[in-house]
């Protein structure tokens, strides 16, 4: 029989995985993250915490895929690891946010490292998780949920092979800005339509933001990559 932690120990573990998270670039913060998970899962029998707590060990998966070194066998290991961890949180309760985010993004990732083939068979699956991840919650983690489906709709190809929508993708993505108006994420994302819409104007717009905001988040290796590719977009005006 497991001991079940009591309401306060569970929302101390979940904000020392928040913060694990949130400065991941810190003192092993992944591992510590990933272990305190794993040690909680022990202690646990029921499903909905489980599903979350299987969600966040994919989310310690999201970011250590984001420091690999692309094209390389690891991180083509993190993506198939991630997302098997979060369809094993989505299989224990798809009625969470978390599970239902953290399987649309993981499978995104999982999808594009195995080819465009993968992608357009998983595109159903991202579109419907990340649809009841905002129905559950449109702000979770920086609107994660109208990010996966703003850029799922940017991404994608156009009817009848795929769910591409510039229509579409302008709705969540502008969404998102106006819900994480701080996220360099979303605004590079936006500002990536943008170009493909030929609004340079509102396109600069949201790279100005990330190039002059000072992004303390995640870490200074997180911050340059925001920037670099702010500077590789500009170019592109």
């Amino acid at each position: 029989m497991k001991n079940q932690a009591t309401e306060s120990e569970l929302d101390d573990i979940f904000e020392k995985i928040d913060h694990y998270i949130d400065k991941c670039e810190e003192d092993n913060n992944l591992d510590k993250a990933e272990a305190l998970l794993k040690e909680s899962l022990e202690q646990m029998s029921n499903p909905t915490l489980q599903s979350r707590m299987y969600a966040m060990l994919a989310a310690v998966e999201f970011w250590r895929y984001n420091y690999a070194e692309e094209g390389s066998k690891e991180r083509m290991a993190i993506a198939r690891k991630g997302a098997d961890l979060a369809q094993r949180a989505a299989d224990l309760d798809d009625g969470n946010v978390y599970a239902n985010a953290w399987a649309a993004a993981m499978l995104g990732i999982y999808g594009q490292e195995e080819g465009i083939l993968s992608i357009l068979h998983y595109i159903p699956k991202i579109e419907a998780y990340a649809k009841r991840a905002l129905e559950l919650d449109e702000s979770y983690n920086n609107a994660m949920p109208h990010q996966i489906l703003g850029n799922l709709y940017r991404l994608s190809p156009p009817k009848p092979i795929g769910v591409g929508s510039k229509k579409k993708s302008l709705e969540h993505l502008s969404r998102a800005r106006n819900l994480a108006p701080t996220c360099p994420v979303a605004a590079l994302s936006l500002a990536e339509l943008q170009l493909a819409r030929r609004k340079k104007e509102e396109a600069r717009k949201e790279i100005r933001f990330v190039l002059e905001f000072d992004i303390v988040e995640h870490g200074p290796v997180f911050a340059s990559k925001q920037k670099e590719k702010a500077k590789e977009l500009l170019e592109r005006l």
